[in-house]
């Protein structure tokens, strides 16, 4: 329950727009799918990106993704990075991966 996922994440964004937010964030596999998921409550809960290119610090959580019957195992997952399109959208302008990675037994 206290895992907690820690990757330094570094980036380059083409054509950065001064204003626009971005953000990076860890996407799961979900079973029996080709669709991504994780348990933000909103894309601003993610680290966000300031600058046209650097390294982030993610310390992201993973409670809730291992609790869910949804994530594929073994678990994979990629960084995704976002750009804010509109108030509510976002769009996926980069991403790493896939890691794969196999949950330890009790």
């Amino acid at each position: 329950e206290r895992t907690e996922l820690l990757a330094d994440v570094k980036y380059t964004i083409d054509n950065f727009k001064p204003g626009v937010d971005y953000y990076v964030a860890p996407l799961f596999a979900r079973n029996g799918s080709d669709v991504t998921f994780n348990m933000l409550d909103r894309t601003s809960d993610a680290p966000k990106i300031d600058d046209a290119e650097g390294q982030i610090t993610v310390r992201y959580p993973v409670a809730r993704e291992l609790a869910s019957p949804h994530l594929a195992r073994p678990v994979t997952m990629w960084f995704y990075v976002m750009e804010r399109v509109g108030n509510e959208g976002t769009r996926v302008i980069g991403k790493t991966g896939p890691f794969n990675f196999t949950i330890a037994a009790r």
